[in-house]
């Protein structure tokens, strides 16, 4: 057994919900998601949406949403980390998709979600809609086979700036990896109350009854370790779930857009982690850091403060 070390602790932290007190700590969007011991991303909890689309009180929607507590500012810089997991029976008919989690606009919201993931081709999609002239453009994303990942948890990190005047800005990484970046507005013009963030099961085209043949009436997805830090000096590494290790800002995704202008990455300031077995001792030597403390699953044990000096036990 080891324990992995991270070299700095989370800052910035304006809402965190890792289900570990049993509770949801989120509003409902459709029908309301439950806290499960079933699967956890770290801890022993986490937040199950279920859906049935010929029992649920409302067939296509069970999300918990941030809309009563928490509006984005606009022109400001969030920081979002959460993990998501589809169980092994989960399946994707084709043009049957889901959004499983997104950044929702307080207005009319006729253009759709400003960022969503998508899963309707069995990839994961990412999808920033803005508006563009007097309709509406799409980036998207593409950030591989969502069939690789059934059974395992994916863990991802959302830069966001919601503007309405061009001055947004949308990165996105899955499991580390960095999956690209658009700049410009990041929302929609009669957004008068500020986007907010939705994680659950929105599945669109369950409204219509009869649309989905013979296929399994029943969806589960399960999230965990959601965390969102505000303000100019927020990072990756202050939402990170369990403290996944960022890559370079090179996107390895396949991207799309009506759009010609080349976007400039920018590089954001990385974790270190190392791995130490019990009985090891780790003393902390740089001027002001903390040393967090985490078994391997994310799971955090404790800290030692600059100068500390400590045994993994």
């Amino acid at each position: 057994m080891s324990k992995t070390i991270l070299a700095a602790e989370r800052n910035n932290i304006i809402y965190e919900s890792t289900f570990e007190n049993g509770q949801l700590n989120m509003g409902c969007s459709g029908n309301c998601p439950t806290v499960t011991t079933k699967y956890a991303r770290a801890g022993s909890h986490s937040m199950e949406s279920y859906l049935n689309r010929n029992t649920s009180p409302t067939n296509f929607r069970t999300e918990g949403s941030l809309a009563s507590r928490l509006k984005f500012s606009w022109d400001v810089d969030y920081w979002i980390g959460f993990s998501v997991l589809f169980p092994d029976s989960w399946e994707n008919p084709a043009g049957i998709g889901e959004i499983v989690w997104q950044i929702h606009s307080s207005g009319s919201g006729h253009g759709g979600p400003p960022v969503a993931v998508y899963t309707g081709n069995g990839t994961w999609n990412v999808g920033m809609r803005y508006e563009q002239g007097t309709g509406y453009a799409m980036k998207s994303f593409n950030l591989g086979s969502i069939q690789n990942d059934v059974g395992k948890w994916t863990d991802w990190v959302i830069h966001y700036r919601p503007s309405k005047e061009g001055n947004g800005v949308f990165e996105v990484w899955k499991d580390g990896v960095y999956g690209g970046k658009y700049t410009g507005n990041t929302t929609y013009s009669d957004d008068v109350g500020g986007p907010y963030f939705k994680m659950g099961i929105y599945k669109w085209p369950w409204k219509n009854l009869d649309c989905c043949g013979g296929t399994s009436p029943e969806y589960r997805v399960y999230h965990d370790e959601l965390r969102i830090a505000k303000g100019p000096n927020a990072q990756y590494s202050d939402v990170a779930p369990g403290g996944v290790a960022q890559t370079s800002n090179t996107s390895t995704s396949n991207t799309t857009s009506n759009t010609s202008k080349n976007n400039t990455s920018t590089t954001n300031t990385t974790n270190t982690t190392n791995t130490f077995a019990i009985g090891n001792r780790v003393k902390v030597s740089a001027d002001g850091a903390r040393l967090a403390i985490r078994d391997t699953d994310g799971t955090r044990l404790g800290a030692q403060n600059d100068g500390a000096l400590g045994t993994i036990t």
